[in-house]
C-alpha cells in the first residue's frame, strides 16, 4: 500500500440565493481527495436586480471549481500490458519534494514556499507568479521547475508544463526522479515516443533503476516493439531472478514474438515463483492472447477465480481491510479472462455469462469490447453495436473497437437513445424513496451476495441525517451482476444523495476508484 500524505484542503463552500443554492466540501479518505459539489437551480430567469448577486454567485462557483491543491500524485505510471503488482512508479511527484535538494538561494526557496501556499488557497495566478520567480532567481532549482510544471498542468497548459519539467531534468540531470516525472507527463500528454525517449535517457545514466524495466517495457509493448520489450524484460529477469512478474512479462513478449516454447517456459517459471491468484490469471490471460494451451489456461483461470471468490466471502464491513477494496477489481479482471477463454474455445453462452457480469461491474472499455465481440459472434448485431458504443464511451482511445463499431454502422439502433456517458452513469444509479426532506449526502459500503441480494451495508462518512439509512437500502432491489455459478460477494462503495427538490439516489463509485483509495 502506498504511503499516505496529507494536504491542506479548501474550506467548505455554502452559497444560498433566491435563484440557486451551491454547496461544496472536500475531504481526504485513505489518501484520496474527494470533493462533492451540489448545485440547485431554483428559477429559469434572473431579475435585473439580481444580476450583481448572480455574477458574484457565478464567480464563487468558478473559483471553487478551479481551486488548486498541491497533489501527491499528478501523474501515474504507464498503463499498459505489463503485469506489475502494487503501484510501482507512483508517488514520484511527491518524491520530488523528498529527494530533490532545496535551493541555496534563500529568495528562490521563499518564492517556492509562497507559491505552494497560494496554490493551497486556490490563488493560481499568485502561485504561478511566485513559482516563476523561484526559477528566475535560481534556474537550477529543479524542485521549483517541477512545481511550475504542476501549476501549468492544473491550468491545462500542457506544453508549458512539459517545458518546465524538461527544465527540471536540465537542472538535475543525475536525479532519476526528474526523468520519471517528465516521462509520466509525456504519457499524460499522450506522447508515447517522448516518454520512451525519456526512460531511455534515464536508462543510460542509471541502468539499475528498478522502475525502468516495467515502465519502459510496457511502453514498448504498447507500441508493439516486442523485440525491444523482450530484451529489457531479459534484463529484468537477470537482475531480479526471484520476481515472478519479470518472467510473466518476458513470457508475454516472447509469445508475441512467436517464441512459443520459450514464452510458455517463462510463464511456468512465473507460476513457480508466485503461484497465487493474480499470477494464475496473468498466465491464463497470456495464453489466451497467444491462442495457445487454452485447456490449461481454462484450468488456471478457474483456479484464480476460486481463490478470489473465497477471499470475497471473508469480507466483513465491520472490519474492512485495504485488500478488501481490491477484490472487486480482481473479480472483474478474472471474470473477463475466463469469459475470453470461453469465447476463444467457442463456448459463447459461458463467455457471455462471465463477460456481462464483468462489464456491468467495471464498465472497462476492454471488457465491453470483448462482450461486443461475443454478441457479434452470436449474430446479436444490435447488442454488439450498442455495447461497442458504450465501451468507447468508457474508453474513447480504443481504435479497434471504433473500427468494429464502424463495420456495424448499418445496424439500426433505437432512435433518441441517450449518450454513452449518461447511460454508463445511469447503469450505476438507483433511485430511492425519500430518506430525508433535507439536502444531504453520505458514503456507504455495501456487500452483495450471489444473485445480487444486499447482504450488509455500513455508513462510511457524510451527513448524520443519513447515518441510519441502512434499513432503507435493505428495501431496494439493486441490479448487481454475477455469473450464474458464482459464489462471490461483491463489495461496492456508493454515495447516497438526497436533495430537497429531486429526491434520493444511490450511485456506485467506479470500482477502480475505490481500489485506488488506499
Amino acid at each position: 500500500m502506498p504511503k499516505k500524505y496529507t494536504a491542506e484542503l479548501p474550506k467548505p463552500v455554502k452559497l444560498k440565493e433566491d435563484f440557486a443554492e451551491y454547496e461544496a466540501s472536500t475531504e481526504m479518505d485513505g489518501g484520496v481527495m474527494v470533493t462533492k459539489r451540489h448545485l440547485v437551480i431554483k428559477t429559469g430567469a434572473i431579475a435585473p436586480a439580481q444580476i450583481a448577486s448572480y455574477k458574484a454567485f457565478q464567480k464563487a462557483i468558478s473559483d471553487d471549481q478551479y481551486n488548486y491543491i498541491q497533489l501527491n500524485e499528478l501523474v501515474r505510471t504507464a498503463s499498459g500490458p505489463s503485469f506489475v503488482p502494487g503501484t510501482r512508479g507512483s508517488n514520484v511527484w511527491q518524491k520530488s519534494f523528498n529527494e530533490l535538494p532545496s535551493s541555496t538561494n534563500s529568495g528562490a526557496t521563499e518564492a517556492e514556499s509562497k507559491a505552494r501556499d497560494a496554490g493551497r488557497t486556490g490563488d493560481l495566478t499568485s502561485a504561478l507568479a511566485a513559482m516563476k520567480g523561484a526559477v528566475e532567481l535560481d534556474p537550477k532549482f529543479a524542485r521549483a521547475w517541477i512545481g511550475l510544471g504542476g501549476l501549468y498542468f492544473a491550468l491545462r497548459q500542457k506544453q508549458a508544463a512539459i517545458e518546465s519539467l524538461q527544465k527540471a531534468v536540465e537542472a538535475e540531470p543525475k536525479q532519476a526522479v526528474t526523468y520519471k516525472i517528465l516521462a509520466l507527463a509525456y504519457l499524460q500528454n499522450k506522447d508515447r515516443d517522448q516518454a520512451i525517449h525519456t526512460w531511455q535517457q534515464l536508462q543510460a545514466i542509471s541502468p539499475e533503476d528498478h522502475d525502468i524495466a516495467p515502465s519502459l517495457g510496457a511502453l514498448y509493448m504498447e507500441g508493439k516493439r516486442y523485440k525491444e520489450a523482450g530484451a529489457i524484460y531479459q534484463t529484468w529477469v537477470k537482475n531480479d531472478p526471484s520476481d515472478g512478474y519479470a518472467y510473466l512479462n518476458l513470457g508475454m513478449a516472447q509469445l508475441r514474438l512467436d517464441e512459443k516454447e520459450q514464452g510458455l517456459a517463462a510463464l511456468q517459471k512465473a507460476l513457480e515463483l508466485q503461484p497465487g491468484a493474480e499470477m494464475l490469471n496473468g498466465v491464463a490471460w497470456e495464453m489466451v492472447e497467444a491462442n495457445t494451451n487454452l485447456t490449461q489456461a481454462l484450468e488456471y483461470s478457474k483456479r484464480s477465480i476460486e481463490q478470489i471468490e473465497e477471499a470475497s466471502r471473508a469480507i466483513d464491513l465491520k472490519n474492512l481491510r485495504p485488500d478488501d477494496l481490491q477484490v472487486a477489481t480482481k473479480l472483474k479482471a478474472y471474470w473477463d479472462t475466463l469469459g475470453w477463454i470461453y469465447y476463444k474455445m467457442g463456448n459463447l453462452a459461458k463467455a457471455e455469462n462471465y463477460l456481462i457480469a464483468a462489464w456491468q461491474l467495471a464498465q472497462d472499455g476492454d471488457i465491453g469490447d470483448h462482450l461486443g465481440q461475443v454478441y457479434e459472434k452470436e449474430h446479436k448485431l444490435a447488442e454488439a453495436a450498442h455495447t461497442y458504443a458504450l465501451a468507447l464511451g468508457a474508453d474513447p482511445k480504443m481504435e479497434d473497437t471504433a473500427a468494429r463499431l464502424h463495420k456495424l454502422s448499418n445496424v439500426p439502433l433505437p432512435p433518441n437513445r441517450m449518450g454513452a456517458g449518461e447511460e454508463l452513469s445511469r447503469m450505476r444509479t438507483t433511485s430511492l424513496p425519500r430518506v430525508t426532506k433535507d439536502t444531504a449526502s453520505a458514503d456507504f459500503y455495501v456487500l452483495f451476495a450471489p444473485g445480487g441480494k444486499l447482504k450488509d451495508s455500513s455508513f462510511h462518512r457524510g451527513s448524520e441525517l443519513l447515518r441510519f439509512a441502512d434499513g432503507d437500502l435493505a428495501k431496494i432491489s439493486f441490479k448487481v451482476p454475477f455469473p450464474a455459478d458464482s459464489s462471490a460477494y461483491i463489495l461496492r462503495k456508493a454515495i447516497l444523495s438526497c436533495h430537497t427538490y429531486s429526491g434520493c439516489t444511490f450511485v456506485f463509485y467506479p470500482i477502480n476508484d475505490v481500489a485506488n483509495s488506499n
